[in-house]
């Protein structure tokens, strides 16, 4: 999960349902939902707040989501990513992938 800098939305991986729910933290509402692909497990927003990554274990992909345009675009990474996180100059990102046992 992530929260954004104003702390009024949440970013939470559904697994169930391979998306990625946008919740309004004051009502608890699901503003938006964006298909990604199986089993989203990790969430992380970038510093600036102008991308989500969400990294999808079912599949071994992360998506990358700008909160503007809600647009997404999926790049392959190794086996089964849990974790991601930015660089602190948010160039880099690096995941932490269970079945291929790297980064």
């Amino acid at each position: 999960m992530a929260i954004n800098s104003r702390g009024d939305s949440l970013f939470v991986g559904v697994g169930n349902e391979n998306s990625l729910a946008i919740v309004d933290t004051k009502t608890f509402d699901i503003k938006k939902k964006i298909a990604v692909g199986k089993f989203p497990v990790g969430v992380v927003l970038s510093a600036d707040g102008r991308l989500i990554v969400v990294s999808c274990a079912g599949v071994g992909t992360v998506h990358l989501i700008s909160p503007a345009t809600w647009e997404s675009r999926q790049i392959t990474v190794g086996g089964r990513p849990y974790f991601s996180i930015l660089s602190k100059d948010q160039k880099y990102l690096f995941t932490s992938n269970m079945t291929s046992h790297d980064v």
